[in-house]
């Protein structure tokens, strides 16, 4: 298995990424995922010419990351490479925010390795190493990102940030 790192959309091949992606998670992705989504890198875990696993990162603020996609096709589970995956967002994305689906799979995963939590409608919002006050921003980009996969009749949810439960106290 290798890994390449890339900075943006152009350099990987979207057919490649697609197929991944349906592959992975059951979904595709929305129309215009690949000009939503402005990433800060991206890394590919490619096996010959297939495209097993990536990563897809976001820098939202200087030093605050959002892991927009982790992705592994089934084939390719089990044999370490989403654990190298997640080896290189924790190398590269101290301060992380990232949010699942209630019914995801890996939650338990993702439990173990952030720092914190928090459930809303529709979506578990997890961190890693951020501030009380950083937190609070990074919460409320993850839950205002429009949805990046889409399935045939999906109910679409809008996540709300009204009842986010997190008070600050700031100076």
């Amino acid at each position: 298995m290798k890994y390449f790192m890339l900075n943006s959309f152009v350099e990987i091949n979207h057919e490649k990424f697609e197929k991944l992606i349906e592959k992975s998670f059951g979904k595709k992705l929305v129309e215009n995922y690949y000009t939503y989504v402005q990433p800060s890198y991206i890394y590919i875990a490619k096996n010959n010419e297939d495209y097993a696993g990536a990563i897809v990162v976001e820098k939202f603020l200087p030093g605050l990351f959002y892991l927009d996609k982790i992705a592994v096709t089934p084939d390719y589970r089990g044999n370490g490479v989403g654990k190298s995956l997640w080896s290189i967002i924790e190398a590269n994305s101290e301060k992380l925010v990232w949010r699942s689906k209630p019914d995801n799979p890996i939650n338990s995963f993702y439990l173990k390795e952030c720092s914190g939590n928090e459930k809303f409608e529709g979506w578990n919002v997890f961190w890693k190493s951020m501030s009380d006050i950083e937190i609070h921003i990074a919460i409320d980009y993850a839950l205002g990102k429009k949805l990046t996969l889409e399935a045939p009749n999906e109910k679409k949810l809008i996540p709300s940030i009204e009842n986010h439960s997190m008070l600050l106290n700031l100076p």
